[in-house]
C-alpha cells in the first residue's frame, strides 16, 4: 500500500501468509478456490514491490525505483485484468457464464499488454514520485492521443468487475461491488496516487476472500430434483 516501506512489507507478509493458508485449505476442500486464494498471495507480492519503490525513492536510487515500479504495475495492469476473470470462471457453475468470463480474461490480458509494454519500453513514459505520503505512478498511455484517459481505465474496471458482478455466487457479487465502490472513492479523494491507493483497497478485500474460502461460500449450486 502507500504510507511507508514498513507498512507495505508488513501488509505483504500478512497477505502472503493469509493467502498461503487459504490456498492450503482450498486444496483440502475444493481446488476451485485455489486461484481465489492465490489472488491474496499475488497482491502480497505486489505490495513487496511497492515496498522496494519506497526504499528506492528514499535512497534516491532511480534505477531501483523504475524496476520496482514496473514490477508493481505488472500486477496492476497485466495480472489483475486476466486473473480476476479467470478466478471467477473457475468458481462459476453456469457453463455459458464460465465461457464468457474466460473471454474477459483474454481481453484483460490484451488490454494489459497495451497499457504496460509502452511504459516498459520507454523509460521516459513512467515517472514515480512521492506525493502527499503516497506513491504516485505517472504513466503515459498509448491511447492518450485519441481518447481521454478515463476510457481505458473504465474498460479496465469493467473487465475486472463484470465477471464478479455476473457471477452465480453472492459472495463474488459482493466482492465485485466492493471493487466498483472503491474505484470512484479512490479517484475522488486520492487522484494523485490512484493506482497505489486502489491496490490498498484491493488488499483490504483479501480478508473477505479468505473468509469466503474458509466458509465455502461458493459451493457448487445444486438444483433440487422433483420426483
Amino acid at each position: 500500500m502507500c504510507v511507508s516501506a514498513t507498512v507495505s512489507f508488513g501488509m505483504a507478509g500478512l497477505l502472503i501468509a493469509g493467502g498461503s493458508f487459504a490456498a492450503h485449505k482450498a486444496r483440502e476442500t475444493d481446488t476451485r478456490y485455489v486461484p481465489l486464494a492465490l489472488f491474496s498471495v499475488l497482491v502480497g507480492i505486489q505490495q513487496l514491490t511497492e515496498g522496494l519503490v519506497w526504499i528506492g525513492a528514499e535512497a534516491d536510487a532511480q534505477g531501483m525505483v523504475r524496476i520496482a515500479s514496473l514490477g508493481y504495475l505488472f500486477f496492476a495492469w497485466m495480472v489483475w485484468p486476466s486473473w480476476v476473470p479467470y478466478m471467477a470462471a473457475r468458481l462459476e457453475d453456469n457453463k455459458q457464464k464460465r465461457k464468457l468470463f474466460l473471454h474477459f480474461a483474454q481481453a484483460g490480458f490484451l488490454l494489459g499488454l497495451a497499457l504496460y509494454l509502452p511504459n516498459f519500453w520507454h523509460t521516459d513514459w513512467l515517472n514515480t514520485e512521492i506525493n502527499n505520503h503516497s506513491i504516485s505512478y505517472q504513466c503515459t498511455l498509448i491511447t492518450n492521443t485519441f481518447m481521454p484517459r478515463a476510457v481505458p481505465y473504465l474498460f479496465y474496471l469493467s473487465i475486472i468487475a463484470a465477471p464478479l458482478l455476473l457471477s452465480s455466487h453472492r459472495s463474488m457479487k459482493i466482492l465485485g461491488t466492493g471493487l466498483v465502490v472503491s474505484v470512484p472513492l479512490t479517484y475522488s479523494f486520492f487522484s494523485y496516487a490512484g493506482v497505489s491507493v486502489l491496490c490498498f483497497f484491493g488488499a483490504m478485500m483479501m480478508l473477505y476472500i479468505i473468509h469466503v474460502i474458509l466458509e465455502n461460500k461458493c459451493a457448487p449450486l445444486r438444483t433440487e430434483v422433483v420426483t
